[in-house]
């Protein structure tokens, strides 16, 4: 199957999307994605940027559109917050919180962790209390190795949980 065939395809047979919608969600007229599936394109240098922005608007894994390799779509942020969202058993406010933290640069993120230990006791105190909850649970005071996770969950009151 060549590229454009494959956009045919997934436009169609995967999304269920006419031209008109396919080319709405793209910004571009029903005659340009008909172009496209015909491989008549007026201008080549518009492929480029519309491959990519066919990726990005529909999730689909770049490899699998240019070379038919890997799988159709790739997973989202949005799918990979769902998960923690059921797994962690957040609320509407903790999605939020998440999918808001993960669209920040890395300063505003450092801001925000480091708030986030000002509000937290201090790692002395947590680490103390993971090594003897550690020692009551079997284990050897010499091999304990406090990890950063570990004082976390302490803090959050989530340690041994």
């Amino acid at each position: 199957m060549q590229l454009y065939e494959r956009i045919k395809h997934l436009r169609k047979d995967i999304l269920g999307l006419t031209q008109t919608d396919f080319g709405k969600r793209l910004g571009v007229n029903r005659d340009t994605i008909k172009n496209i599936e015909l491989n008549a394109l007026a201008k080549p240098e518009q492929k480029e940027p519309l491959y990519r922005l066919i990726c990005k608007e529909f999730d689909v894994n770049y490899d699998w559109l240019i070379n038919g390799t890997g799988d159709v779509f790739v997973e989202s942020d949005e799918s990979i917050v769902d998960e923690l969202a059921v797994k962690y058993n957040l609320n509407d406010m903790g999605r939020r919180i998440i999918e808001n933290f993960l669209k920040l640069n890395d300063a505003q993120r450092k801001v925000i962790e480091d708030y986030i230990y000002s509000l937290l006791p201090d790692d002395e105190g947590a680490e103390k209390t993971v090594k003897l909850d550690l020692i009551a649970n079997g284990r050897e005071p010499d091999t304990i190795k406090t990890t950063p996770e570990d004082i976390v969950d302490i803090r959050m009151g989530k340690y041994g949980k």
